[in-house]
């Protein structure tokens, strides 16, 4: 099963889904799913076609300050055998930036068991859109274990920043991400 070399073959990130989520099927069944956000940066026309399936909403922060979300348009992977997939484009342009993250940290829990939602990080991405990636990440990062007064994560937290620029008359992206693995306890490891 593998989204990169179904990547090389075919030519949209749903016909790449869908391959990929039927190959899961026919190895687990309808046991178990996955969510994923997919997506083919085309850096010549400066578009970015994406396949959500069941995934948090990853977003591009214009260069303006505007959100757009890259919603979910498709189901959950591996659950169910032939079913469809779609596919969204969005316009890309330098000086835009995405933002990919896993459910852990939207769904992150305080002392009073309130979740850490989409409102409160995309608030956080708009106060802080002029940091550079790595700052960035750093400050959702602490804003998270803030927000959570300081206890162990409840699931893994992944995220992955991307500031587009124009270069020799294509968009390029440059990367960051961040990741902190979920705390494994004795008695989970037993189970």
């Amino acid at each position: 099963v593998s989204f990169s070399s179904n990547a090389r073959t075919l030519n949209s990130t749903s016909d790449v889904v869908k391959v990929v989520n039927d190959e899961l099927y026919n190895i687990i069944g309808n046991m178990e799913y996955l969510t994923a956000f997919f997506c083919i940066i085309d850096s010549e026309n400066g578009t970015i076609e994406y396949t959500n399936a069941g995934h948090p909403s990853s977003v591009i922060i214009k260069k303006n300050g505007d959100i757009v979300e890259l919603g979910q348009n498709s189901p959950i992977i591996g659950f169910l055998n032939s079913v469809e997939f779609n596919s969204n484009t969005e316009k890309i342009e330098d000086g835009d930036r995405i933002v990919l993250y896993t459910d852990g940290v939207t769904e992150a829990k305080n002392e009073k068991d309130e979740i850490y939602d989409f409102e409160k990080f995309k608030k956080i991405l708009i106060d802080n859109m002029s940091l550079p990636n790595h700052k960035l990440t750093e400050v959702i990062s602490a804003e998270i274990r803030e927000f959570s007064g300081g206890k162990d994560m409840q699931d893994d937290v992944t995220i992955l920043i991307g500031d587009f620029t124009k270069k020799q008359g294509r968009v390029s992206v440059d990367f960051e991400i961040f990741i902190e693995r979920k705390k494994v306890e004795d008695e989970d490891l037993e189970s």
